[in-house]
């Protein structure tokens, strides 16, 4: 089976920003604390890294949102195992924080600790019902721990909090098509390209239905579309029957 494009919104952690919860697909290295104990400052200003907690948690090693926003800068410095020390803090202080427990779920994704991941992802859906990244996080979690039908219902829902994710049609074509569902597939990468045209991942995938499918007309179609917009995915997908059919034409 060909290798499939999973994506999810776990790039940065949810940062907590005046108390409110901020979502970003980039970090511009600006942190803002949610108290008067603390200041907006930049990494260059905290010098050695590995000072920030004795500078900024012994203030007030009781705030959940410190823990948080410690523990992003530890996980945009790959270093995931001390950025999980501040993560559990912060869910142990406040254990009805939706966003302490997402952030977790990062964490835990980030080491491959799929049940862990999926657990707190779970929970944090359980204590607020609109977080759409969670929903989104979790359905890629659950394909990748095989289970699909359970992916559907999570991704669907993200969906119908934010139709116009695209990331999120793409999680949900990848459950249908290891449920080989190919026509529902077919129709979810659409809607991700539909949405997002400049989405490699999704146009990838589409390109391997329609090889399933024995449709070479698209599949092509599609290919030189990559080579013009993302040639490196247009490399990967001309392997195998797509690779065969294009040199048995020449």
């Amino acid at each position: 089976m060909k290798t499939r494009f999973f994506e999810s919104h776990i790039a940065p952690l949810a940062l907590f920003a005046l108390s409110l919860l901020v979502f970003s697909n980039t970090f511009t290295g600006e942190f803002v604390w949610d108290d008067e104990h603390y200041v907006i400052g930049r990494e260059k200003l905290f010098g050695d890294l590995g000072n920030v907690p004795k500078v900024f948690v012994t203030a007030d090693p009781m705030n959940t949102h410190a823990h948080d926003n410690i523990a992003n800068m530890y996980m945009r410095h790959g270093r995931t195992e001390k950025a999980m020390e501040h993560l559990k803090t912060a869910v142990r202080l406040e254990p009805s924080n939706a966003m302490a427990h997402y952030n977790l779920a990062v964490a835990y994704g980030r080491m491959n600790l799929k049940e862990k991941e999926i657990e707190q992802y779970e929970t944090a859906i359980s204590l607020k019902k609109d977080i759409v990244e969670a929903y989104v996080n979790l359905g890629v979690a659950y394909t990748e721990a095989g289970r699909y039908k359970e992916a559907v219902v999570v991704l669907k829902k993200a969906i119908e909090l934010n139709p116009d994710d695209a990331v999120a049609y793409n999680g949900l074509a990848n459950a249908y098509y290891f449920l080989k569902d190919f026509k529902e597939a077919e129709q979810y990468y659409k809607k991700a390209l539909g949405i997002n045209p400049d989405y490699p991942e999704a146009r990838y995938n589409l390109i391997q239905i329609y090889v399933e499918n024995g449709d070479y007309k698209n599949a092509v179609k599609e290919l030189e579309t990559l080579k013009m917009n993302n040639p490196d995915y247009a490399k990967m997908a001309l392997t195998g029957k797509l690779k065969e059919f294009l040199e048995k034409k020449r």
